[in-house]
C-alpha cells in the first residue's frame, strides 16, 4: 500500500511504512525525523501521531524554495 507524501506541494507516493518521500523527509529538521522514527519504532501511537502532526505544521510553515504558489509541483517527472 502507498499514500501521498504529506508535504502539500509534493505529488509523490510513498510506501505506507515511510512518512514522506526521500527529499521531503530529509527536508525536515533532524529532531522531527528522530521523534517520528522513535514513535514508530517504540509503537507509541500517541507520540508518533504528535510528531507527525508537528512535521505537517513544519511543512506548512516552511514551503520549499521552488514553490511559487500553493499546489504548484514543478519537479521533474511530477504530474499536475
Amino acid at each position: 500500500m502507498t499514500h501521498k507524501c504529506p508535504r502539500p506541494e509534493c505529488s509523490r507516493t510513498v510506501p505506507d511504512d515511510q512518512f514522506a518521500c526521500r527529499g521531503d523527509w530529509y527536508a525536515l529538521p533532524e529532531r522531527l525525523r528522530t521523534e517520528i522514527w522513535r514513535g514508530w519504532r517504540s509503537g507509541d501511537v500517541a507520540a508518533h501521531a504528535e510528531a507527525m502532526s508537528e512535521a505537517l505544521g513544519w511543512y506548512r510553515d516552511h514551503p520549499p524554495r521552488w514553490a511559487t504558489r500553493p499546489g504548484d509541483v514543478p519537479r521533474r517527472g511530477a504530474t499536475r
